[in-house]
């Protein structure tokens, strides 16, 4: 048995690779496919690496990097049961290969594919892993629901390039396992190692986030907080439940948790962001993270609340190995430097966009125990809506 169900698998991965561009024209609109399509911003191997994991998760899975607009509005392709879009977005569309854009809207013949020309009666789950998909009260996401998608996910704010890819390795290899989609979504959200925490996590999914993606999962699978403990995750810590809520939540209200499980915690050495991840902000993440001196690190806790309410933390605390500012000359460096960081970062800026931002935090990488500008960039299409972003750091000593 154990030989059948890995030769299956193989077999999976195996369509993945050869059902690549333009390989499925003429596939009828049938329950049981997956389609995965992306550029630019968007490595190759990343829609690659998603097209296969939905394939592990029991769908013919194809992927495309090079989309043509006859591709792309065909009904088997986008009346299918998974839709992963991944590109520079904004709060109506996502901007693809070639010129071509996935938008809210209806098909202009040329450049513009709209969710709106179809019905999408067999689509479980759309994705749409790009900048401010999730803004506002209207967008992509509310329109692949209006059309019939059962689920929809997207970004409030602007989503970083090696983020984006983590976190959908990570969301994914939970579907795989036979996890629900809220409860993918939480592992992903309960790492705090991302370049910014605030922006990764700051998601919506739209519609039933309680069901089951992959084709071979049942309610067996244990989908509570706590289950995450049983399957070997040593971060999970169980705590007496905490309420609070998105609009004033503290370090203060998570202090008594932390000191409980680590007597030398200190909150005046910690930090907390906050991300919303419903529409009604009653489910969101704070991250409590470690800072030295003034550069912020990686190491910390993770709280994940639903209806305002959490019993469970994640331990993500990295041995710093004594890591310690001995006196202020990296800070006064890392100041200097912004604008020369700025610089370096800008160089890596696709053509055909403009810079609209850039933030430089104080970063130190507890593991090694380097410091760092890390700056963060924001790109915006010359003739066009669409943002990406990216990080880089730029070493200090």
């Amino acid at each position: 048995m154990k030989t059948k169900n890995v030769s299956k698998i193989v077999a999976s991965l195996l369509m993945v690779s050869v059902f690549s561009a333009g390989a499925s024209a003429d596939v009828s609109a049938t329950s049981g496919y997956a389609y995965s399509m992306g550029g630019l911003s968007t490595s190759v191997q990343q829609i690659i690496d998603t097209a296969n994991n939905w394939a592990l998760c029991g769908y013919t899975s194809y992927y495309n990097t090079d989309i043509t607009y006859y591709y792309l509005s065909l009904s088997s392709v986008l009346n299918s049961d998974i839709l992963y879009f991944s590109g520079p977005g904004e709060q109506n569309s996502v901007k693809l290969e070639n010129g071509l854009y996935i938008t809210s809207g209806y098909n202009n013949g040329t450049s513009e594919v709209g969710l709106c020309t179809y019905t999408l009666s067999y689509n479980k789950l759309a994705v749409f892993n790009s900048s401010y998909s999730a803004n506002g009260t209207s967008n992509i996401c509310t329109v692949a629901r209006l059309k019939g998608a059962d689920a929809a996910i997207g970004w409030k704010e602007s989503l970083l390039i090696a983020d984006s890819a983590l976190w959908q390795s990570r969301f994914q290899s939970y579907l795989v396992s036979g996890h629900k989609v809220h409860i993918s979504m939480d592992y992903a959200d309960s790492f705090s190692d991302y370049n910014s925490n605030l922006y990764t996590k700051n998601h919506v999914v739209y519609g039933n986030w309680t069901q089951y993606i992959s084709l071979n999962a049942s309610s067996s699978s244990g989908d509570t907080q706590e289950s995450q403990n049983v399957r070997g995750d040593d971060r999970v810590v169980p705590i007496q439940e905490i309420t609070c809520s998105y609009d004033d939540v503290t370090i203060e209200d998570l202090e008594n948790a932390i000191a409980t499980h680590n007597s030398d915690f200190d909150a005046g050495e910690y930090e907390l962001s906050v991300a919303s991840t419903s529409e009604d902000n009653t489910s969101f993440v704070v991250d409590v993270t470690k800072k030295i001196g003034d550069f912020s690190t990686s190491s910390g806790y993770t709280f994940i609340f639903h209806d305002n309410k959490t019993n469970v933390m994640y331990d993500n605390t990295i041995n710093d190995k004594g890591v310690e500012l001995r006196d202020n000359t990296l800070s006064a460096k890392a100041d200097r430097g912004v604008n020369e960081a700025c610089r370096t970062a800008a160089a890596e800026k696709e053509d055909g966009y403009n810079i609209v931002s850039q933030t430089a935090e104080k970063y130190c990488d507890l593991e090694t125990g380097r410091f760092y500008n890390k700056v963060l960039t924001e790109c915006k299409e010359i003739d066009g809506e669409c943002y990406y972003s990216y990080s880089k750091l730029i070493p200090l000593d």
